[in-house]
C-alpha cells in the first residue's frame, strides 16, 4: 500500500494505515487544504473523511481559508494562539517542539486528540500548514498512544521531509523522537493535560 494519497493540489497527504498496527482509513495527515482543486475536494469525500482537524492559527485561517470551513466535519483546534513574528530570532526545531508540548500548552494538545476520539465513524484528517510540525506532533502522540514505537513514528515523520525536500536542519526524524521522549510517559502527560483514561483507550481502539 502506498503511503501518499493523490489529492490535487495537496503535496503531503498520507494514510497512517501504512504503519504496521494502524488501521487503514482511520487517520490521515496532510498539509494545508486551501489549494485543493475540485478533484482534490472530491478525493477528500471519497476517502470517507468524517472529521477535519485544522491545527493552524487564526491568522493562517484568514490568509489561507479552509474549503471545508463550513462543512459539519470541520473543527479548528489550534496548538498555538499565534505564530511568532517574522523578526523573532529562530529557535532550534527541537526547542520549538518542546515549547509546543510544554504542560501549560497541554490543553490545546489534548483538545486536538480528543477531537480524534469523538469524531463520527470514518477517517480523521489532521493538518496544519505544511503538515510537518504541528501535525507531526499530534500524529506522533496519537501513534504513541496506539502503541507504535518511536522508530516507526520517526520514520513516518521522515516521509514529510522527503516529500517536501527539506534540509536535515528542518526535518531530522530524531527530533520528533526526542520531543516525545522529553515528555516521559506520553499517557501521563496527556492525563495531566486533561485527557481521561477512557479517552486514551478510545483513541487506541479507533486507530488500531
Amino acid at each position: 500500500m502506498r503511503a501518499f494519497l493523490d489529492w490535487p493540489d495537496c503535496r503531503n497527504v498520507r494514510d497512517l494505515g501504512t504503519i504496521k498496527g494502524i488501521r487503514p482509513g482511520a487517520l490521515i495527515r496532510s498539509d494545508n487544504l486551501d489549494k485543493l482543486t475540485d478533484v482534490g475536494i472530491a478525493a477528500v469525500h471519497a476517502a470517507n473523511v468524517s472529521r477535519i482537524i485544522d491545527l493552524r492559527t487564526i491568522g493562517e485561517l484568514e490568509n489561507y481559508p479552509n474549503p471545508f470551513a463550513d462543512h459539519p466535519s470541520y473543527l479548528h483546534r489550534t496548538l498555538i494562539p499565534a505564530l511568532r513574528p517574522n523578526d523573532d530570532p529562530p529557535v532550534p526545531l527541537l526547542r520549538d517542539y518542546i515549547d509546543l508540548l510544554r504542560l501549560e500548552n497541554g490543553r490545546f494538545v489534548v483538545a486536538a486528540l480528543q477531537a480524534i476520539v469523538d469524531a463520527p465513524p470514518g477517517a480523521v484528517l489532521v493538518h496544519c500548514h505544511a503538515g510537518k510540525d504541528r501535525t507531526g506532533l499530534i500524529v506522533g502522540l496519537a501513534l504513541a498512544v496506539a502503541g507504535i514505537d518511536g522508530e516507526a513514528i520517526a520514520a513516518d515523520y521522515a516521509l514529510t521531509a522527503e516529500r517536501l525536500d527539506l534540509t536535515p536542519e528542518h526535518s531530522a526524524p530524531e527530533v520528533i523522537a526526542a520531543a516525545l521522549a522529553d515528555l516521559g510517559q506520553v499517557e501521563a502527560y496527556l492525563t495531566a493535560g486533561g485527557m481521561t483514561a477512557g479517552q486514551l483507550e478510545a483513541l487506541k481502539d479507533r486507530l488500531t
